[in-house]
């Protein structure tokens, strides 16, 4: 018997090699949701079909502030707090200044679990709001009167943040919608989602930079909060606010966002967005919540009370109300709202002013021309804070 040539092994060899790299490849695209064919994504304003997916069980309905949904995060410490992940808005972030940022408030509501079809409820009571803001991100903390390991002993799932999707892939949001529901079809729902990209957003007096793009169905009322997950069942994204079923109101208020481009503000239609989850882990390296280190989590910079007037007439002077921890001074720009990061760039700033404790008013050059802009305040040690300000045409 001829032993096979030293060419034919190489040769097997290397085809076989060539055939787990990519398999490997292909497993890592079929997990981050690449699909060669564009997916067919229900419609934004109808419910997705209820689900009894055991993965799922720890997605909850977060009632605080508003009826919502969240995500039961994985801390790596099974003795310490449980804690659940939802939107600011769900959890008082709207009755902070713009730019505020809040820690350690009471908290009066319960997160509900089990509500996948075919299983039994369960509900924990919200213990406080450990961190909540719509400051550059949509997102609150929310720690329960349980340990992450009482509620794993129940079978209960906890989630792990990964990265943000690419443009075009698939992926599933989960959410607890109530918006034209019964009581008795309020249920865990699953909807297979197509997201489309990182976008800077403006609603109302917030901007969220970076948003994630998102085709998913079943945007209603109550999925504020609710986890997006790849194939591996990890949270890539969260919902947060969509334009779908919006007919009234005006352009960028809340509940009609808009995308931000270098030519200005556009209104995408039935889009939904939802905020960056990566690195959320970071947050709790000892078991407990805690801003700073490895967290991406923004913390308190200078609070904007107020700007008056918001939508200033032709001519009209324009001025923001800004407190800090303590006596500085402050760098003052404006610049137009497009997609770039004006407050990243010096050239941006043109005065400065004296701030501290108590809120002080300080004017800001907004041009004559009408238009959408964002006024820039850089404090002491370099961070800045922004927001958004019009001027009607005349």
């Amino acid at each position: 018997m001829r032993s096979p040539s030293v060419v034919r092994v190489a040769a097997s060899a290397i085809t076989v090699a060539a055939l787990f790299a990519l398999a490997v490849v292909g497993f890592g695209l079929w997990r981050d949701g690449w699909w060669p064919f564009t997916p067919s994504v229900a419609s934004a304003t109808v419910a997705a079909p209820p689900t009894s997916d055991a993965r799922y069980s720890g997605v909850v309905r977060v009632q605080e502030d508003a009826a919502c949904t969240g995500w039961l995060i994985d801390t790596g410490h099974p003795d310490g707090p449980a804690y659940v992940i939802s939107s600011g808005r769900c959890a008082h972030a709207r009755d902070l200044p713009p730019t505020g940022v809040g820690l350690d408030l009471p908290a009066t509501g319960q997160v509900q679990f089990g509500l996948g079809r075919g299983t039994t409820t369960y509900g924990v009571r919200i213990d406080r709001v450990a961190y909540t803001s719509m400051n550059g991100t949509d997102l609150s903390v929310l720690a329960l009167s349980a340990s992450l390991g009482e509620l794993q002993r129940r079978g209960l799932e906890a989630y792990r943040p990964a990265s943000t999707p690419a443009s075009q892939r698939l992926v599933t949001a989960v959410g607890v919608p109530v918006e034209g529901l019964s009581s008795t079809q309020i249920a865990l729902r699953a909807g297979q989602c197509q997201s489309a990209g990182s976008v800077s957003l403006l609603e109302g007096s917030w901007l969220f930079e970076p948003a994630v793009a998102l085709h998913c169905p079943g945007v209603l009322v109550g999925t504020s909060g609710s986890p997006v997950l790849n194939r591996s069942a990890q949270v890539v994204a969260m919902l947060t606010t969509t334009t779908a079923g919006t007919s009234s109101g005006g352009d960028c208020d809340l509940g009609k966002p808009c995308e931000l481009t270098p030519e200005g503000t556009r209104v995408m239609t039935d889009q939904s967005y939802g905020m960056p989850t990566q690195g959320l882990d970071g947050c709790f390296g000892p078991g407990r919540f805690a801003l700073g280190g490895e967290c991406p989590l923004p913390g308190q910079a200078l609070v904007v009370s107020s700007v008056q007037p918001s939508r200033a007439g032709p001519g009209e002077p324009v001025s923001v109300a800004v407190s800090a921890a303590t006596q500085m001074s402050i760098r003052v720009g404006v610049a137009s709202l497009t997609s770039s990061n004006a407050c990243e760039q010096r050239e941006t700033y043109s005065s400065t002013a004296a701030v501290g404790p108590q809120p002080t008013r300080v004017p800001v050059a907004v041009p004559a021309g009408a238009g959408r802009y964002v006024v820039c305040l850089a404090d002491a040690s370099g961070r800045w804070t922004r927001v958004p300000v019009e001027r009607l045409p005349g």
